[in-house]
């Protein structure tokens, strides 16, 4: 609040339009220090091509379809990539992804740099519906990271990965 009201007594020598463009500034500032950078991939081939940035192919998943993402089939376990950097302070990641109208099941593992990797099941329900899997990281980790397929009944298909870094 005594900081606050000195910045108040300051501001007051300038001008309106010179007070509120330094309030503007100084709330942006505020929020780009507390707040949070996400950077979505969107996958475009089954060796990885993504925009904004390729991924390194681990292992190619078996077909691209459109709109739905890289197809991993039970035949192709094990399908990876690594992100085309690293990151800093990751708190969250949401993989999108569905599996063909037959209901496929498996796995989706994540590991950031040399920390754990964590894997969620992708259950036999939903289909071709878009569905979430949600990855939470506390304390947050740094590195790039590496995301793992493994497809135990039919197909699954990524479609995208947002990766969120607390500022």
């Amino acid at each position: 609040v005594q900081v606050a009201n000195k910045l108040l007594m300051v501001l007051q020598g300038y001008s309106k339009t010179i007070r509120l463009l330094l309030v503007m500034f100084l709330t942006l500032s505020v929020s780009a220090a507390w707040g949070q950078t996400t950077t979505t991939y969107t996958f475009s081939s089954k060796s990885w091509a993504a925009s904004p940035a390729n991924w390194t192919s681990g292992k190619d998943g078996n077909q691209m379809q459109s709109g739905r993402g890289i197809q991993v089939t039970t035949g192709a376990n094990g399908a990876n990539a690594t992100s085309p950097k690293s990151f800093t302070n990751v708190s969250k990641i949401v993989v999108t992804y569905s599996t063909n109208a037959s209901a496929g099941a498996g796995s989706i593992k994540i590991k950031i740099g040399s920390n754990t990797e964590v894997s969620q099941n992708v259950t036999k329900t939903g289909g071709t519906s878009d569905r979430t899997l949600t990855y939470n990281f506390s304390p947050n980790q740094t590195g790039n990271v590496k995301v793992t397929v493994t497809c135990s009944t039919n197909s699954i298909y990524l479609k995208s990965i947002a990766i969120t870094e607390a500022a």
